[in-house]
């Protein structure tokens, strides 16, 4: 079950002035456990410390690592300015109660491509709960019912064997593969998983 909320969003320390006087007000997707939203001041610290964690850092080739404040930071700018946008998609994961940061859900469109990709991370602590499928569920309804996407993509590392699990659970099936070029492992081979939304 899914429920769509507008609430105001709480600027981090980074953000710039407002343009104008009045904010957009990114919306929120709920599930029974979780609270998909925008960036809080309080989340950098738990960011940070996930980021800093190789298990999950090393399945983001593009991503600094070490991770940084001023790189947490960037990373909470682009979710924010994602949710201001004509195709918001980036949400942080949160405890439906407590409001602590979990990990990310994200649906982004491949640059140049019409294709939009499904992404995914949870803090090692949290691991073993079923929050990423919880947490990808209403991004796949909200694709399809707001987005009108007809399917969805997903790309992942051939050892990511959690992820592909998740993927499985949420109904993707692996179709194809792709090599990619990173920041630290250089060409890397990833394989791309789709589904159908109905």
């Amino acid at each position: 079950e899914m429920c769509i909320r507008d609430r105001p969003q709480a600027i981090i320390a980074t953000r710039t002035k407002a343009t104008s006087n009045r904010e957009k007000k990114p919306m929120e997707l709920l599930t029974k456990r979780l609270r998909l939203r925008g960036p809080r001041d309080s989340d950098l610290k738990p960011l940070l410390h996930a980021m800093n964690d190789w298990r999950v850092i090393q399945w983001f080739d593009s991503l600094p690592y070490p991770h940084h404040e001023a790189d947490g930071e960037v990373w909470l700018r682009a979710v924010i300015d994602n949710l201001n946008g004509p195709e918001p998609g980036m949400f942080l994961v949160a405890d439906i109660n407590s409001d602590d940061l979990i990990g990310a859900a994200t649906l982004e469109r491949k640059e140049g491509s019409k294709r939009f990709y499904l992404g995914y991370w949870i803090a090692p602590r949290y691991w073993g709960q079923g929050y990423a499928s919880e947490a990808c569920r209403p991004l796949t309804e909200y694709a399809h019912d707001h987005l009108k996407l007809n399917e969805l993509f997903a790309a992942v590392a051939p050892h990511n064997a959690a992820s592909k699990r998740v993927l499985s659970k949420l109904l993707f099936e692996e179709f194809s593969s792709e090599d990619r070029e990173g920041t630290r492992a250089g060409h890397h081979r990833m394989l791309l998983y789709r589904r159908e939304l109905e």
